[in-house]
């Protein structure tokens, strides 16, 4: 999926505004949610009747403001089609074709909608249904067709209205209000601004594509002027508050619109417009860009058929024989609209289906066509959507394998154990143990008083069901299978009649065992496992409910769904801080890692870079003595005279290569030029960095045992570097202490040992590694010696180091220390 992810956003075209199409995401879910909140199917007396949670709760009205979006669309409509136009004409099309292609597009979902429900409601009267609930049902699912008359209206004005300016028709719009309100004009007038008014943001969206609009002074205006203005319609004009439809209201601001509606949408336009570039730099990350195209390329079908899903699940809601709150009472208090929330993710589940069945053209029909057709029309929207969304093949592949990985995920797998093992785990069960050993009581009780199961069955079910929730910190979705079996066993033992307003088939302990086992679920698996769980639940709750024998009751469902819910959401959130948090530290040993390792290679590079200069130093003496050889030899013979040759052109050629070599190595950082020619340090320089040292008031004893002598050039600049490099570390992390420096001379090898005691002070702690000790290892390494690194016993360190100069190398000094 990430992989999906990243290939969406690199193939999406360049020239997109994906700021218009985030919008246009917005624009269309919040009328989904909208219309899902406010609108209700009351069971009335074996009829259905509308409603509304704004007719009985007043105050509710301002929050009406945020799901009334329809004027972002119609912005989002204007800056399209202009662009839509533009591109068309350059591309040589006439504007003929380009409006009787963009027509087809709008009305062909519109008629499968039509198609639909006009079956539908034949089908209903055919049934013996109310001709007034079959009535209310169509009306309700076709009633977003309006709004697609009035945007097909608004296209075909596109060429004509295109450079019209926004203040001429909400001039128009003032002005029928004036009449309307004013004069008493009949309402019949009103039907002038169903065009009028949303040409206001129509043409403000031709002004955007265009150019034709300084977007942030712009934006400001309105969202302050149509803020100011709205509200003052309301308060001082007497306008209604609510700006959706409420059944039975005298005035609506939306049937037909009123001033205060495009007001109110200039103020959405406005901010709109200051919001457009912080929405693309949130959409050119990948993952908020697949959100927004996916979006779009449903935004028609999802806006056409989110009436089709809410009255579906309401219709099948019915066939329970009682009413669920939130889906058919009256939305007369707060607690409607709880319950409505709860039934929001049925809606969203029954409209995937929706789309799922009728999308066309570039959408998810044309998707799936993809696996099912190679040709024609089926190739050309794949190339359409590849354009335009930068959707491609490997979303097919998603959707083919999304049955195969639930397979995978609750049945191959589920014997499985999660890899990962937070310490937490222990702990968790043995408060789940702790639970689980009171819940069989009460639920074996609850299994009898209210499911009329037997005791025995009743302890067993109870007992299995605890034990599970303790098991699902070890084996999840093992678990989640027996409290769900658990479940429908109860389910099918049922003996009594249970009372409308329970859970079945859940007790009450029942829910918190499942709730745990949800919970369980989400902390140690991913999240689709968790969602896949968690839906399938819901599903099987439903199907014991309606098919149990005692017939549906499934008056506790709001509460399950948000229980199972909150669980699930719970154990994501701390799943995910908890990988977050794995990922961050894993990030930072990599880092360190990296670090260490570039530390090496430069310690490397620095070593080899001084190591040049003793080479060098001895081709240069070979070079020299081949060439002064041929010289003092008294008639050399020309087979000696080729040879000493061959010796000094192969050092001068040595010579040459080590210099291309150097020149790779040398540091860009190096102080001056004067610097690449110091000759490298031995140990003869010791006193002088003792005595820089001393000289900075640290303390420092040195002390040299044994027979000093010349050492090999090597050894003797590794020593010196490493007893500088351990100064410096005694320097930096002891303040204050005595360091003493010791040099053993023996035969086959040098041994140095650099130690301090313990600081006078507080030292702040460094993380990582230095070059220091890193340093030396390599040094050491390349010597063939041995190095010991160590705290002392009086809270000092030391560091020993054996460098080979021959034969007789004592590793043993380096754990007892010189003598």
């Amino acid at each position: 999926m990430t992989g999906l992810v990243h290939q969406l956003g690199a193939s999406t075209r360049a020239d997109r505004d994906r700021a218009v199409d985030a919008l246009r995401a917005f624009g269309v879910l919040g009328v989904v949610l909208g219309h899902w909140l406010v609108t209700a199917v009351v069971v009335d007396s074996g009829t259905l009747r509308g409603a509304s949670p704004l007719q009985y709760i007043g105050w509710l009205a301002p929050f009406s403001w945020l799901f009334q979006t329809l004027a972002i669309f119609y912005l989002v409509g204007g800056y399209a089609a202009v662009r839509s136009l533009a591109s068309a004409r350059d591309q040589g099309m006439t504007t003929a074709t380009w409006l009787r292609r963009r027509i087809a597009r709008l009305f062909t979902p519109a008629i499968q909608l039509l198609a639909v429900w006009i079956a539908s409601g034949g089908l209903l009267l055919a049934c013996g249904v109310e001709p007034t609930t079959a009535r209310l049902l169509v009306n309700r699912a076709v009633a977003p067709l309006w709004f697609l008359l009035v945007f097909a209206v608004l296209t075909v004005l596109t060429p004509v209205v295109a450079k019209l300016h926004p203040l001429v028709p909400l001039i128009v719009v003032a002005a029928v209000d004036l009449a309307r309100f004013g004069f008493a004009v009949p309402d019949r007038l009103g039907a002038v601004n169903v065009i009028a008014a949303w040409l206001v943001p129509y043409c403000l969206g031709t002004a955007w594509a265009r150019g034709a609009l300084n977007v942030r002074k712009v934006g400001a205006v309105l969202l302050v002027g149509g803020a100011v203005a709205t509200v003052g319609l309301v308060v001082l004009a007497d306008y209604p508050v609510s700006m959706v439809g409420v059944p039975g209201a005298e005035v609506s601001n939306v049937n037909p619109p009123t001033l205060a509606s495009v007001t109110f949408g200039l103020t959405q336009c406005g901010a709109a417009l200051l919001l457009a570039g912080w929405l693309r730099r949130a959409c050119s990350r990948p993952a908020v860009w697949i959100v927004v195209a996916l979006v779009n390329v449903a935004a028609m079908t999802v806006f056409l058929w989110h009436q089709t899903a809410l009255l579906v699940v309401t219709a099948s809601g019915l066939f329970a024989g009682r009413p669920f709150p939130g889906l058919h009472t009256a939305p007369d208090d707060l607690g409607w609209l709880l319950a409505r929330l709860a039934w929001i993710p049925a809606f969203v589940l029954v409209l995937l289906l929706c789309c799922a069945a009728f999308m066309q053209g570039p959408h998810l029909r044309t998707v799936l066509g993809f696996v099912r057709h190679r040709r024609g029309r089926s190739v050309a929207a794949r190339v359409n959507l590849v354009r335009r969304y930068g959707l491609t093949e490997r979303l097919l592949d998603a959707v083919r394998a999304a049955p195969r990985t639930v397979a995978d995920d609750l049945w191959r797998n589920a014997a499985s154990s999660p890899s990962d093992r937070p310490p937490w785990r222990l702990t968790v069960a043995a408060v789940f143990a702790q639970v689980a050993i009171i819940l069989p009581v009460t639920g074996a009780n609850e299994y009898q008083t209210e499911f009329g199961i037997d005791i025995l069955i009743g302890c067993v079910l109870a007992i299995v069901q605890s034990a599970a929730m303790v098991a699902a910190l070890f084996r999840p979705v093992a678990a989640w299978w027996v409290a769900t079996i658990v479940t429908v066993v109860a389910a099918i033992f049922l003996a009594g009649p249970v009372s409308p307003d329970s859970a079945f088939p859940w007790t009450i302990t029942g829910i918190a065992v499942q709730a745990g086992v949800h919970l369980a679920v989400a902390l140690r698996t991913p999240l689709r496992v968790a969602i896949e769980t968690y839906l399938l639940t819901i599903v099987v709750g439903v199907g014991c409910g309606w098919l149990g024998p005692q017939g549906s009751r499934l008056g506790g469902l709001p509460l399950v769904i948000t229980v199972f819910a909150a669980a699930v959401v719970v154990g994501a959130s701390l799943r995910g801080r908890r990988v977050a948090r794995t990922e961050q530290r894993w990030q930072e040993e990599r880092a360190a890692h990296e670090r260490s390792r570039r530390t090496v290679l430069e310690e490397r590079a620095r070593i080899a870079r001084e190591l040049h200069d003793v080479v060098a130093h001895h081709l240069s003496l070979i070079s020299i003595q081949a060439q002064v050889a041929a010289h003092l030899a008294k008639n050399p013979s020309d087979q000696l005279s080729e040879n000493l040759t061959g010796i000094r052109s192969n050092a001068v050629e040595a010579l040459a290569e080590l210099r291309r070599v150097l020149g790779v190595l040398r540091s860009e950082d190096l102080a001056t030029e004067d610097a690449r020619y110091v000759p490298q340090p031995t140990l003869d320089r010791l006193d002088q960095l003792v005595a820089n040292a001393r000289g900075a008031g640290v303390d420092v004893l040195m002390q040299a045992t044994g027979a000093p002598r010349t050492l090999p050039p090597g050894v003797e600049l590794s020593a010196f570097r490493i007893v500088q490099e351990a100064l410096s570390n005694a320097i930096r992390h002891a303040p204050g202490a005595t360091i003493r420096i010791e040099l053993r001379y023996r035969p086959g090898s040098l041994l140095i040992r650099v130690t301090n005691g313990a600081p006078d002070r507080a030292v702040e702690p460094r993380s990582g590694a230095g070059h220091g000790l890193l340093g030396m290892r390599e040094r050491v390494a390349m010597l063939e010696g041995d190095l010991v690194t160590r705290p002392t016993p009086d809270g000092g360190y030391e560091v020993i180091a054996n460098l080979p100069t021959g034969v007789g190398v004592e590793a043993s000094d380096l754990v007892r220390g010189p003598a």
